[in-house]
């Protein structure tokens, strides 16, 4: 492979594809232009649009807030 060296997924990766049997999207995140995710590190968070997180994960999009009273 021309002497490139694979590496690991990084630890945040891997919990993300563990994760997603039960993962599901609350449709309260559609009406942000971008949204911030954790990366498996107290300190690292990247940027995506709610689109991607959907595309990414596969998870469906339901109504997790609807009804809830504070």
């Amino acid at each position: 492979m021309c002497g490139a060296e694979l590496k690991p997924l990084p630890e945040g990766m891997q919990r993300v594809a563990r994760a997603l049997q039960d993962t599901l999207i609350d449709r309260e995140l559609l009406r942000f232009d971008e949204i911030w995710a954790p990366t498996g590190h107290p300190h690292g968070v990247f940027k995506l649009q709610p689109a991607d997180l959907v595309h990414l994960t596969g998870a469906p999009v339901v109504d997790v807030t609807a009804g809830e009273t504070a």
